[in-house]
């Protein structure tokens, strides 16, 4: 017998679907545009005058919460360069008082009223800034005299870390 030819069906292509891309299991990457350091020293004090010599208040800056007894005292004795130091309240957004302190130098911010408050300062070579925890400020009447806080604060690195403080962002000094 012969054999019967089969006619030849030839089917239409079929779209077949690409295998799935295996993306990477990480974080995007995020671009970031080149822009103002973290850090900028400042050429001058806050009201555009040169940087002190010596220890003291800057002059022009207020003067507040000054009724009281108590004090804090920056010792930046250990410091080899220069600080703006500043109280703050003790969340760090309102300014009280404002001083220059010296390499190897120690400045009091006297008569301070009771409270809570916060130390900021910022290197002057370097323009990074730091904020200290919360101070307490206390008067207790004992007898006659009135007993009230001395609060001391050192600036001191250890192994390139400052223990007492935090590091903080230009726009929150």
């Amino acid at each position: 017998p012969l054999a019967q030819e089969m006619p030849i069906v030839v089917q239409p292509p079929v779209a077949v679907a690409p295998a799935p891309e295996e993306l990477p299991v990480s974080s995007p990457i995020k671009v970031v545009e080149p822009g103002e350091p973290e850090c900028v020293p400042p050429p001058l004090d806050p009201m555009g005058a040169p940087w002190p010599v010596a220890a003291g208040y800057i002059p022009g800056m207020p003067m507040l919460r000054d009724g009281g007894w108590s004090e804090i005292t920056v010792d930046n004795t250990a410091g080899d360069k220069p600080v703006y130091a500043k109280v703050t309240d003790a969340s760090g957004k309102r300014d009280y008082r404002h001083a220059y302190i010296p390499a190897r130098g120690r400045f009091t911010f006297g008569r301070m009223d009771v409270g809570y408050y916060q130390l900021k300062y910022k290197m002057l070579d370097t323009g990074c800034a730091y904020a200290s925890s919360r101070i307490r400020l206390e008067e207790t009447l004992v007898g006659d005299r009135i007993k009230s806080s001395v609060y001391k604060l050192t600036l001191r690195k250890l192994q390139n870390r400052n223990s007492q403080f935090s590091n903080v962002r230009s726009e929150e000094f």
